[in-house]
C-alpha cells in the first residue's frame, strides 16, 4: 500500500462536523459496505463492469471519509476494470486495505472492535 491508511485532514474535518459516536457509526457502516463490495468483486463471475461500479462506489465514499488507502486501491481497481482487465492482485489489495484500515480505526478508538477481536 503506497497511500497512508488515513487522511488526517479529512478525519479532522469529520470530527468537527460529527460526534465521536456518529463518526464511529459512519465508519462502521462504510467498512461493512466495503467488505460487501469486496465479496461481490471477488465472485468468480463478477464482470469487469461490476468490478468497476463497486470500485467507483468504494473510492468515492472512502475518500470522503478520509480512508486514503482504500480509496487509492479502489481508484486503481476501477481503472483496470474500465480497461477490461480487473486485476486479482488489486482485488486482494482492496480487501487488505479494508482490513488494515479497520484495525487502525479500532486501535484509535474511531471504530468499536469487531466481535471476536
Amino acid at each position: 500500500m503506497d497511500a497512508p491508511l488515513l487522511n488526517e485532514d479529512a478525519l479532522a474535518g469529520l470530527r468537527r462536523m460529527a460526534s465521536e459516536e456518529q463518526l464511529a457509526e459512519f465508519m462502521r457502516v462504510a467498512l461493512q459496505g466495503y467488505e460487501d463490495a469486496c465479496a461481490r468483486i471477488e465472485q468468480e463471475d463478477a464482470s469487469a463492469d461490476t468490478v468497476a461500479r463497486q470500485a467507483h462506489r468504494v473510492r468515492g465514499s472512502a475518500g470522503t471519509l478520509g480512508l486514503a488507502a482504500i480509496s487509492a486501491v479502489a481508484v486503481r481497481l476501477e481503472a483496470a476494470a474500465l480497461a477490461g482487465t480487473p486485476d486479482r492482485e488489486l482485488v486482494a489489495g482492496l480487501r487488505a486495505s479494508v482490513a488494515a484500515t479497520r484495525a487502525a480505526l479500532e486501535q484509535r478508538g474511531l471504530l468499536p472492535a469487531a466481535p471476536g477481536t
